[in-house]
Formats: structure tokens, C-alpha cells, sequence
């Protein structure tokens, strides 16, 4: 999209691009070409083709200016991006940019973009411009997945007005279309000028061309994953007091933080001041083997995920969190060392460490997040401290080697399909204590016979659903509290002699 900016002293004017056309149609020779040398504009005398002009005009074609029309972005043919102006390019949001690409090819977006901002203008536009909190509640029922054409406004609700394009600026995100989203194949290099001050989240993510990446001395803020890519970059900062570039790791100025690992390096060592790695760090690096250092406090989310080479990891004593998806898609990764101050094993963890054989859950972990083990294939057994009260939904799903379960007494609660597909499991003792055991709890183990239940536990649908070779259940409690408890709810759905305390359960 062509729009118009202002003659600066070290760039040519690019005027729309009809205006162009009707400038040429009435002015075929043109004798004025501008030449821009150390900020002074020279006026040469010659006679120059329309077709050539915009042929060079287009060199320097503007992809996007932004709403306050303080920032522009400008794509050279060369594959060079430059972006220029003042402030901070906004986050675009990794989620919502994936979800697009997956359901639509390069040429539909703009359609599908096209299609919900008319859907907006029927919900969201009123006489005095877009009411500000309709549009925010609408943008926030797409990115949820609701039909919003079932949205409705509450006139009046907040009366604040904002422009069009600010409401397509504002959409924009919410979808995750970047300015640059349509052209993102063509770019191999990054310019980020001086008086640009933050980059956002996930700006320059997935752009499979890029090679180089320059950052300006103004900017003070990096969001997560801005230039997470499969392939390495070179990256380079000029004279910016803020960042700091260390055996190929973009480092906050302090030392304190590790932003972003961008080498092709097969080991690599933490330097000692690093106390927190941020998320989406290392991910899809081709590292083999990672040091951390003793004085790490925080490992962010996903920061590890798909660095599918490394075989081994200690995490050192002096880390108190692990953020979710930390290690995720490690398909090598054989044996991890955990920390003894971790309170929380969060979600997908370590979903799909295929390789992993081992893992020593600390004794002062007090939960296990959804899918934290989902999809780990080798590993063989898992003991639950005490600490532990509640096991997320798929926490432990189609682990399908896991041969041995052990529970301690604090257990509460044990999601939906935790075990589901648990393929070796032959016996399992669900410890007095234990509140609940969710849905499909351990639906499809295959290969279990044996089961133990605590008196009082509720049971949800097809807790031991398709378990074809199940033989017998032993529950602590009475024949009626046994009726009661089955009823309505399928626990089993093959049958299963069930002894309880005061004698065994028939049909």
C-alpha cells in the first residue's frame, strides 16, 4: 500500500501512487530528477521516462506507516527492510500469527482481513467513528474463537471514538498480521534506524529469508521471540547502551539477561552474571550441549523447545522457575536434572522429550501442569512426591513406555486423560486421599489389570474406558458407595470384578 510522507533532508518523496500517474499523464517528459548528496537536494536538468522514474521510486516502496504516522517501514527490492521514525514497533502475537498461516494460504489473508474488518464495520462503526471498548470486546471474541456474528454492541457502554485506521491497526494485531506479513519471503535484511526505541514481541518471527539484522542506539526494549528463526542470523547493535552482543547471545547491558541465542554453535556456555534466560531463547537452536550457571534464577517459557540435538542438562540449584514449554520437542534429550526450590512442574514441560528415559521429580514440586510429560514415549516410571497435590489434564499422556506409577498420600486431584494411552501400565494404587480422578483418566491403557481406589473419590465419564484386559478393581469403600459412585458415570466399560470393604460388587 502506497501513502504519503513527508520530504525529510535524506529521503526522496513518495507521493501516492495515483497521484503519480495523473502527475505523469499530463507531464510525459520529465525534467527533474532528485539527488539527494550529504542532506542537500540538487535539482539536475535531463529528461527522464515516467516508467523509469517509478521503476526507481519503487525501490524504496513503503509497506506500512503507522497510525500516528510516526513509524514507517520501508522494503528496498534488494530485500532490505528499513524501518525508520520514532517510538515503538507494537507486538504481534506468535498465537494468533501461527493459527492465520494454518488456516489460510499467503493470498487469502488479505481477503480474510478484508472479511472480518467488514464485519467490524457492521458491529463496531458507529457515526462518531469505532467505539473503542466494541471494538476491543470484538477483537477479543475472535481471538477466543467465538462466532462474532453473534456480537452484539452494548451502545453507550464507553464512549470513546477512534479513527478507521486506528480500528484496522488495533484489528491487525489482535490477528496477527504484521505490516510486513505479505512481503515476509522477500526479506533478507533488517534495519532498525536510530529514534526507533522498542521491538516488539515476535516482530521478525518466522521470516525464512533473513539473513542480517542491524538494531539503531535508541532502542530499549526487545520483545520475546522478535527474531526467532529457524536458520541463524547475523545480528549486530551500534553503539547502544541498552544490549550487548556475547559469543553470539543478545545480553541486557547489566549482564542479567539472556535475550536470544543466535549462533549455529554446537555447545555453548551461560555466562556466570545471567540470572534469567527469556523465553524463547535457544528455541529451534541446533545446540548438542548447554551449560547453565550456577547463579541462573529463571528459565522462560519455551526457552529450550525444539532443540532437538541436546542429550543432557542439569539445571542448577539456584533456579526457582521453569517456565511452560521450557524443554518441549527435546527429542534427544535422555536425562534432565532438576532443581530442589521448583514449586510447580508447569504446562508441556517436557511434552514430547520422546528420548527421555528418567526424570527426578523434586520433593518440593506441590503440581504437575497440563501435558507437562505428554508424549514421552521412553520413560519408564514416575513417582509423585507428597507435596503434590493436583496432576494437570494429559499431564502424562500416551506415555506409552511407563511401566510404574507411584503416588504419594497428598494427591487431590488427577486430571482429565493424565494417563490416557499409557500403553505399559499393568496396575495402578490411586492413595486414600485422592479427591478426584477426571475423565478419561486412564482410558486406553491397554495393558492394565489391576487398579486401587480410595473410598469417596468422584470419578469422571470413561475414567477406565476402553481398558480391555482390566480384571479387577479393589476400592476402599462400601458396595453402595461403589453403586453410587458408578451410577450414571461409565467408569469402566468392560467388565471388572470390584471388591469393596464390606464385599464384592455384582451387576
Amino acid at each position: 500500500m502506497w501513502q504519503a510522507y513527508t520530504l525529510s533532508s535524506n529521503k526522496s518523496i513518495i507521493g501516492e501512487k495515483t497521484m503519480l500517474k495523473k502527475i505523469f499523464k499530463k507531464c510525459k517528459p520529465l525534467i527533474i530528477a532528485t539527488i539527494v548528496v550529504a542532506g542537500t537536494i540538487l535539482l539536475l536538468t535531463g529528461i527522464i521516462h515516467t516508467k523509469d522514474l517509478i521503476l526507481e521510486m519503487r525501490e524504496g516502496e513503503i509497506i506500512w506507516i503507522s497510525p500516528d504516522n510516526k513509524i514507517t517501514c520501508e522494503l528496498k527490492l534488494n530485500g532490505s527492510l528499513y524501518i525508520s521514525g520514532e517510538g515503538e514497533i507494537p507486538d504481534y502475537k506468535k498465537a494468533y500469527v501461527d493459527r492465520l498461516h494454518e488456516k489460510y494460504d499467503e493470498d487469502e489473508i488479505d481477503d480474510y482481513f478484508d472479511a472480518v474488518f467488514s464485519a467490524v464495520n457492521d458491529n463496531c462503526k458507529t457515526e462518531q467513528g469505532y467505539n473503542k471498548a466494541s471494538l476491543y470486546a470484538y477483537i477479543i471474541m475472535y481471538v477466543l474463537g467465538f462466532e462474532t456474528e453473534d456480537f452484539e454492541i452494548e451502545n453507550g457502554f464507553e464512549s470513546v471514538y477512534i479513527s478507521e485506521e486506528e480500528a484496522k491497526f488495533e484489528l491487525q494485531k489482535a490477528m496477527g498480521i504484521r505490516p510486513w506479513e505479505n512481503v515476509s519471503e522477500k526479506i533478507k535484511k533488517i534495519v532498525i534506524e536510530d529514534g526507533i526505541t522498542g521491538i516488539g514481541s515476535f516482530n521478525f518471527y518466522n521470516l525464512p529469508e533473513l539473513e542480517k539484522v542491524l538494531i539503531g542506539k535508541d532502542v530499549k526494549k526487545i520483545g520475546v521471540g522478535a527474531f526467532l528463526n529457524e536458520s541463524p542470523i547475523d545480528l549486530k547493535i551500534e553503539d547502544n547502551g541498552n544490549f550487548t552482543i556475547d559469543d553470539n547471545a543478545l545480553i541486557t547491558n547489566d549482564g542479567k539477561t539472556l535475550l536470544y541465542f543466535f549462533g549455529d554453535d554446537l555447545s555453548y556456555t551461560v555466562p556466570e552474571k545471567i540470572e534469567v534466560i527469556e523465553k524463547y531463547a535457544f528455541m529451534g537452536s541446533e545446540l548438542k550441549k548447554v551449560e547453565l550457571n550456577s547463579g541462573l534464577k529463571e528459565i522462560g517459557n519455551s526457552a529450550f523447545k525444539k532443540c532437538r540435538k541436546i542429550t543432557s542438562i542439569t539445571v542448577p540449584e539456584s533456579v526457582t522457575y521453569i517456565g511452560s514449554s521450557a524443554f518441549e520437542n527435546c527429542d534427544s534429550l535422555l536425562n534432565i536434572t532438576l532443581p530442589k526450590k521448583i514449586t510447580k512442574i508447569n504446562s508441556w514441560t517436557f511434552k514430547y522429550c520422546s528420548s527421555l528415559i528418567y526424570i527426578s521429580v523434586p520433593v518440593s514440586v506441590e503440581s504437575i501442569g497440563d501435558a507437562a510429560f505428554e508424549g514421552c514415549y521412553s520413560l519408564k516410571e514416575i513417582k509423585i512426591p507428597s507435596k503434590i497435590k493436583s496432576i494437570g489434564n494429559w499431564a502424562f499422556k500416551n506415555c506409552s513406555g511407563l511401566v510404574n506409577v507411584t503416588f504419594s498420600e497428598g494427591i487431590e486431584t488427577i486430571g482429565n486423560y493424565s494417563f490416557k494411552e499409557c500403553d505399559s501400565l499393568e496396575s495402578i494404587t490411586i492413595p486414600n486421599g485422592c479427591k478426584k480422578l477426571g475423565e478419561g483418566a486412564f482410558k486406553w491403557c491397554d495393558e492394565l489389570r489391576d487398579v486401587t481406589l480410595p473410598g469417596g473419590i468422584t470419578c469422571g465419564n470413561m475414567a477406565f474406558g476402553f481398558c480391555d484386559v482390566l480384571e479387577s478393581i479393589e476400592y476402599n469403600g462400601t458396595v453402595e458407595e461403589w453403586e453410587s459412585l458408578n451410577g450414571k458415570e461409565h467408569i469402566i466399560d468392560r467388565k471388572a470384578s470390584v471388591v469393596c470393604t464390606d464385599g464384592e460388587w455384582k451387576e
